[in-house]
């Protein structure tokens, strides 16, 4: 099974994004940050060329100017949950009918704080997302399919160590503390990167490649200074075992499709 997961910034242009990912001629697809407009457009554009089945979060009390999530797919998928939570919009959880079986695929983006919130604002943000954050944690935890993908844009972490350890955006760099209220993002982060394992759900990139390569999936410049965060994943069940498990790096730049590198990952089947 060859999955491929990207946030597609709301790019209004999407005939290059779709012949990116046709190109490697994937059984799922994974989409981030789709614009409402987008959605139909993605729908017919992928029926037409033999991915006839498709799943988005949109639903009627969507929250204005958000985006969605999607997945497409080459073989039948049906809805896992109608999620009643702040921030519904920003995962998806499906059930894929592949030939070898059911695959949960749980498709996440999590939210990114703006500058420009209040503290009345920031509050009501924290809460919400924490919740989405521990929903996703709770849907791959308390499901034990043998078949199960979590891949997305976690926007975390901030560091990856050749121990295998991690540091977020929630603790400082020089004492590895969490910063002021930053406790519970800290730990959550943590369980969705990390935590899963003791549920048999691995990060695919980490399996295949270990700890001593270092990658990033979104880079910035900041006074002169160019710097990147892998904050893009692929995590699977143990029965799922990755075989190729890469970064698009080109269709980020110089292709310039999305300020976010898709990930793509190959996987054999373990029963």
């Amino acid at each position: 099974m060859k999955l491929i997961t990207w946030n597609l910034n709301k790019r209004r242009a999407i005939e290059p994004q779709i012949a990116a990912l046709l190109s490697r001629s994937p059984d799922v697809v994974a989409l981030q940050e789709v614009s409402l407009n987008n959605l139909p457009r993605f729908r017919e554009a992928f029926a037409s060329v033999g991915y006839p089945f498709t799943l988005d979060s949109f639903h009627a009390a969507f929250v204005a100017r958000r985006s969605f999530v999607m997945i497409v797919s080459r073989h039948p998928i049906q809805r896992l949950y109608e999620l009643d939570i702040p921030y519904s919009q920003n995962l998806l959880s499906s059930r894929v009918q592949m030939s070898f079986g059911d695959v949960m695929v749980h498709n996440l983006h999590s939210p990114v704080t703006l500058r420009t919130m209040d503290d009345s604002a920031l509050a009501v943000h924290n809460r919400n997302k924490l919740q989405l954050l521990q929903t996703t944690f709770d849907c791959l935890s308390n499901d034990r399919a043998n078949f199960r993908v979590l891949c997305g844009d976690f926007n975390s972490p901030r560091r990856e160590l050749p121990d295998g350890s991690i540091i977020t955006f929630y603790q400082s760099e020089k004492t590895l503390r969490p910063t002021k209220d930053g406790a519970a993002f800290n730990h959550i982060h943590r369980e969705l990167l990390r935590g899963l394992a003791r549920f048999e759900v691995h990060d695919a990139y980490r399996r295949l490649h270990g700890w001593n390569v270092d990658d990033f999936s979104w880079r910035a410049s900041y006074r002169g200074r160019s710097f990147g965060f892998r904050l893009d994943h692929i995590l699977s069940s143990e029965s799922l075992v990755p075989t190729e498990c890469f970064y698009h790096h080109a269709w980020r730049e110089p292709d310039n499709l999305s300020d976010h590198s898709a990930m793509e990952a190959t996987f054999a089947v373990n029963t």
